[in-house]
């Protein structure tokens, strides 16, 4: 630092960033990357899903069946769609949709929830029963 005939302090070689910094933040982006590389990977596919309405199962569906579920409530509907080995909500008569903007599902845990319906699509293993999942105990 060098003070000028002001007497007011001026500072040299002043840099937001350095070279430390930014081998920091790639390391950092890397290590990020690599781990959601390696969750994405040990997820297992499901096998069925269930649909459970206001906390009561309504159904358990093989994902290797291609099909369209119409799931019924009171004055409401969803229309659930199995293809390919995943789940889509591809309509409701809700009023915020996001249900049917949701991507379709296939990983084990994997869920879709349209809340004014109180519908619960969740993915599982074809051994893991219903409510078994992180959750049970909760319940």
């Amino acid at each position: 630092m060098r003070r000028n005939g002001s007497g007011s302090i001026k500072e040299e070689n002043r840099k937001l960033f350095t070279r430390h910094d930014l081998a920091l933040a790639v390391i950092l982006l890397l290590t990020g990357a690599l781990l959601m590389f390696l969750v994405s990977t040990v997820q297992e596919k499901g096998a069925q899903v269930t649909v459970t309405v206001d906390r009561k199962l309504q159904g358990t569906y093989d994902l290797s069946r291609d099909r369209e579920i119409r799931i019924d409530g009171e004055d409401c509907y969803n229309i659930l769609k199995i293809k390919d080995g995943k789940a889509k909500m591809i309509s409701a008569d809700c009023p915020d949709q996001i249900c049917v903007k949701h991507r379709p599902v296939s990983l084990k845990g994997e869920t879709i929830i349209c809340l004014p319906h109180k519908v619960v699509v969740e993915i599982i293993s074809s051994e893991m029963e219903p409510g078994e999942g992180i959750d049970s105990i909760s319940r």
